[in-house]
């Protein structure tokens, strides 16, 4: 876990946000660059204790590994791609009478590994929002 320092922003419901300097660490992240002057990101966080707009807090960051967040992002939708892919191309073969186009074939095989393309990133967007996965405001400064 890793600790940083912020100032509040906004309240929304039981979510914070908090505006996080840039830092050293920050190097290779690339989260800023969706600021204006990309010196700085701004993240939700829950919090246990009350907090105000343009309070200074610490928040608790739950690290997790570079290889495992890569894996979830790119290699999982793709493997996920392949199998609805080939899933539906099996599926076509066993109930075709030998008919259709092939042109169709290919589109329905792409659509559907479309949809499995995009169900762990569905998944990870929600998981993403459940406070496990959150940033923590621990700490008033």
């Amino acid at each position: 876990m890793t600790f940083e320092t912020g100032i509040v922003i906004e309240k929304s419901g039981n979510l914070y946000k908090v505006r996080l300097d840039r830092k050293e660490a920050c190097e290779g992240c690339h989260a800023c660059l969706f600021s204006k002057d990309k010196s700085y990101m701004i993240t939700e966080a829950v919090s246990e204790i009350e907090v105000y707009k343009d309070d200074k807090v610490k928040i608790q960051r739950i690290s997790t590994s570079k290889t495992k967040a890569g894996f979830l992002i790119l290699i999982l939708p793709l493997l996920s791609f392949l199998i609805g892919f080939n899933l539906s191309n099996i599926i076509i073969k066993a109930v075709s009478t030998g008919n259709i186009d092939q042109d169709i074939i290919e589109l329905i095989n792409v659509l559907s590994g479309a949809v499995f393309f995009s169900l762990p990133l569905i998944i990870l967007k929600f998981l993403n929002k459940s406070e496990k996965f959150q940033m923590r405001i621990i700490q008033k400064i």
